[in-house]
């Protein structure tokens, strides 16, 4: 059950990271396509993000809570998880941290620019990232001495 529950769960995240954002690329006219020239580093991005969750989301599924491999899995997946808040909170550029400055090209007037500041959500999301790492790292312990004890 737990390979099954492994399997299933990395497919999900391969198929969302990975097929979906290149099965919807290929639905878009090329001519939409030209305004976002990055779009290739996005996927990658985006690729490289999926295969790390669905990574860390088997390691944790194939382990138990006591094993060392399970804790890296589940920190893992909880900066994964914050990598991901990123990229989406900075438009395709998880390095912004929610500062995302963007000149958008209208016709042959001059760019209109767009600011978006969500720093005070990504620093909200950074401690309770820290406070997960905290609980998971606990959970890890308390799951050793339970098992030593036993």
């Amino acid at each position: 059950m737990r390979v099954f529950k492994a399997a299933l769960g990395a497919a999900v995240f391969i198929g969302i990271f990975i097929v979906l954002p290149r099965l919807a690329l290929e639905r878009v006219p090329p001519e939409y396509l030209m305004a976002f020239q990055p779009i290739q580093n996005i996927l990658t991005i985006l690729a490289a993000l999926g295969l790390a969750l669905a990574v860390f989301f088997a390691a944790k599924a194939l382990t138990t809570k006591g094993n060392p491999v399970n804790l890296i899995a589940s920190v893992g997946m909880e900066l994964a998880g914050f990598c991901v808040f990123l990229f989406l909170v900075g438009l395709g550029d998880p390095m912004s941290f929610g500062r995302v400055e963007k000149a958008i090209p209208i016709g042959g007037a001059p760019p209109v620019t767009l600011l978006l500041d969500l720093r005070v959500f990504v620093w909200l999301l950074a401690g309770v990232l820290a406070l997960k790492v905290m609980v998971t790292i606990l959970g890890f312990f308390q799951a050793r001495s339970k098992a030593q004890t036993n």
